[in-house]
């Protein structure tokens, strides 16, 4: 153990100073990002001389492309959240590496809501959703360099976790970056097709859990 609490590697074991902040500053940026999809709602225009409810249940409607933006959005994030939750349950040890590509994450994170933004004010442009769906897509390639360098010969994780665990949680990191970059090429045929791809991802996440499940491994 060296003077500054790391061990002969340069890690930092868990629930030193050092490693304490990093999962509620985490947290802050995941809330925080949520937040701010919220705030891009804006109401129609107010006290509009003599609107019906018709007209104002109109212009309501018109929003539905924010409205599907955000909820999108704040599952795609909510569910890297739940990704990273669990990840770091699974961690035993922390080093600079690990730190700045948490960081990268959380970069990648806080950008989400513009290109939420643009994806609800351009939904039908093929140029949005390509962008969006790139945003997304390398939000999870940051979250999977993240696993793959914390599990890759046991180097941050329990030396106890099980092959079948870490090959769980390496293509469950793995399918939201391959869901979405799929979609890319195939907004050119139908940006609304692709689109509706990305549900693809829930569906592969439920299966994986199913089979883990079936096989007895036990999940953080």
């Amino acid at each position: 153990m060296t003077d500054d609490g790391r061990t002969k590697h340069g890690h930092w074991t868990k629930g030193e100073t050092e490693s304490s902040r990093i999962l509620p500053f985490s947290d802050g940026v995941f809330a925080i990002a949520i937040t701010l999809l919220a705030m891009q709602l804006d109401v129609p225009i107010r006290n509009i001389p003599s609107e019906s409810p018709a007209s104002l249940a109109h212009r309501v409607l018109l929003l539905w492309p924010m409205f599907e933006s955000f909820v999108i959005s704040f599952l795609v994030i909510g569910l890297f959240w739940v990704s990273h939750h669990r990840i770091f349950r699974l961690i035993r040890r922390y080093d600079t590496t690990l730190i700045w590509l948490n960081i990268t994450l959380l970069l990648c994170i806080s950008f989400l809501p513009f290109s939420t933004e643009l994806l609800g004010t351009h939904g039908g442009n093929r140029f949005a959703v390509m962008f969006y769906a790139g945003s997304v897509a390398m939000t999870g390639l940051v979250q999977l360099a993240l696993w793959l360098y914390a599990s890759q010969g046991h180097r941050l994780i329990d030396l106890d976790l099980d092959k079948h665990t870490i090959l769980f949680f390496t293509m469950r990191s793995l399918t939201p970056p391959a869901v979405f970059s799929i979609s890319i090429p195939i907004s050119f045929i139908s940006p609304r097709l692709a689109l509706n791809l990305w549900v693809l991802i829930f569906v592969i996440l439920y299966l994986l859990s199913r089979i883990y499940h079936i096989r007895g491994t036990k999940l953080a």
